[in-house]
């Protein structure tokens, strides 16, 4: 009785000495980069940050103490009210801690709406974040990708109501999805309805293409703002993290996936081993005091909307980074093959990014910020090819050279071997065969632009479902190197495929007959 009063001094005081400090989030210094660096080459867990690391070790000696002492007794009321009071200040301070390295982002507003700064409602606004409840369906429709139930389980692979309990909400969220436009994407194969179950007749590689290329296209129907590259005031709709404040927003939300897997499984340690768990009258193991698990639960959304944050924040520099591409002169070159300028600053980003997140955060975060942009490069790349077919990158009367097309093809490819050499560590989320398919469905969109009017006419008839209707009446209109714009063709084609169709109809009735 005389050893407990001290133990909850004890933790509270070092808690608050912590959290006072100035690099009480921060990541590690500089020195500590060589060290850091070699850990992530060779896939082992990074540090948590000295306000997380304090947290768990101060507060470990009065959980201990709570699975000992009998539940309801004197003792035990003010133990678990002091373990609240510890796990909600913390909060509280993260809080403010997301709020000074998120303001103002436009990754951040995309996650959690047209936030309310007054400070009038700052508390409000604190404990809504913290709960979750003021995500946007964009936050929502996140959660339904592939890589965010890798990170999930990347953390909390030996805690399975982790998984769930987050999952959950995310699944009833999409039960009836936005309506979305796709014209953007890629090959999209969505069935209209939103619907996420099994197709018949596929296998299971061949279910999680689909269900990918779906989930891209509810993400970038809430992107289209940033799909026009051509806007006049397109780079200002930009509010970005430099590389600094990159590395301290995925070390929060490393330490805070960390932290709060380690405190549930110390909360929950006695009663998941079945032995000298709390006991109630009838001698019946119960759970842990409710005030705590949602005081974890809070330390853990806000550790996945962070990690949200940052993969947010990579997908936005790549779309700014990949939206000069049209702009370069080396579509009209005639004598060489020239790489856009902003391909390989775009490839510099990817792997300085990677080395980063990776000495701040570890291989996890990492993983999930660099996820999806197999699908995403190709798809801004298909983007651009759009963009010069309409004429809207080139000075007026120009046209794209076959040196400018071979120039677009190799970004392509340069692209592809940037993206998989910044991913290639261990644990990396990378998608090999999602990444082939989308790849090479834009180097065949790059190719159309090099035809001929016979030969565009011609491919189109074999491989008529391979591209969306708007984006071959595109080709047909487009001026190219080898061939003039002529819709007419396009009709042509049309009436030729619907005889095709008549003709085949009318066999097929015969035969039956």
């Amino acid at each position: 009785t005389k050893l407990l009063p001290v133990m909850q001094s004890d933790a509270t005081m070092a808690l608050v000495t912590a959290l006072e400090k100035t690099h009480a989030f921060e990541p590690p210094s500089v020195a500590a980069y060589t060290n850091r660096k070699a850990q992530a080459m060779m896939g082992q867990q990074v540090d948590m940050c000295i306000a997380c690391q304090t947290l768990y070790n101060s507060t470990g000696p009065l959980f201990s103490a709570m699975h000992r002492v009998p539940r309801g007794g004197e003792m035990y009321t003010p133990l678990v009210a002091v373990l609240e009071h510890s796990l909600l200040t913390f909060t509280s301070r993260v809080s403010q801690r997301v709020e000074y390295l998120c303001r103002n982002k436009t990754a951040f507003f995309l996650l959690n709406g047209n936030v309310n700064n007054n400070i009038n409602n700052s508390n409000d606004r604190h404990k809504q974040h913290n709960r979750g409840e003021n995500k946007t369906q964009f936050s929502i429709d996140m959660e339904m990708r592939k890589p965010y139930q890798q990170l999930i389980q990347s953390y909390f692979d030996d805690h399975q109501d982790l998984v769930s309990t987050t999952t959950a909400t995310a699944s009833a969220s999409t039960s009836t999805p936005t309506n979305i436009t796709t014209s953007n994407s890629i090959d999209m194969s969505s069935n209209g309805n939103g619907d996420q179950d099994t197709t018949p007749g596929l296998d299971d590689e061949d279910n999680n293409l689909m269900k990918e290329k779906e989930n891209l296209a509810r993400e970038l129907g809430h992107l289209q703002e940033f799909m026009d590259f051509t806007h006049a005031e397109y780079d200002d709709q930009f509010h970005l993290c430099d590389e600094d404040e990159l590395m301290r927003a995925a070390c929060l939300a490393h330490s805070l996936l960390v932290l709060s897997g380690l405190m549930e499984l110390r909360l929950d340690k006695k009663s998941r081993k079945n032995t000298n768990a709390w006991t109630n009258a009838n001698n019946k193991s119960t759970t842990a005091p409710r005030t705590l698990q949602d005081a974890i639960q809070s330390i853990r959304l806000q550790g996945l909307s962070m990690a949200k944050f940052c993969r947010l924040e990579v997908l936005l520099q790549t779309f700014q980074l990949m939206s000069g591409i049209h702009h370069s002169s080396a579509f009209l070159s005639k004598d060489v093959v020239r790489l856009p300028s902003c391909v390989n600053d775009l490839g510099e980003y990817l792997t300085s990014t990677s080395d980063s997140l990776r000495e701040a955060a570890g291989n996890k975060i990492a993983a999930y910020s660099l996820s999806s942009l197999e699908q995403y490069i190709p798809t801004l790349l298909a983007t651009t090819v759009r963009v010069v077919a309409l004429g809207e990158a080139l000075p007026p009367g120009s046209t794209i050279t076959l040196n400018g097309i071979e120039a677009l093809d190799r970004s392509g490819s340069v692209l592809y071997r940037d993206l998989k050499g910044a991913t290639s560590f261990e644990n990396s989320f990378w998608d090999e065969e999602l990444a082939a398919e989308c790849f090479e469905y834009s180097a065949s969109f790059i190719a159309l632009m090099e035809f001929d009017m016979e030969e565009l006419t011609s491919y189109f008839q074999n491989n008529r479902d391979q591209f969306e209707e708007e984006d071959i009446k595109l080709m047909f209109v487009m001026h190219g190197p080898r061939r003039k714009g002529d819709f007419s063709h396009y009709n042509t084609l049309q009436n030729d495929l619907h005889k095709f169709a008549l003709k085949q109809l009318i066999q097929d009735v015969t035969k039956s007959k």
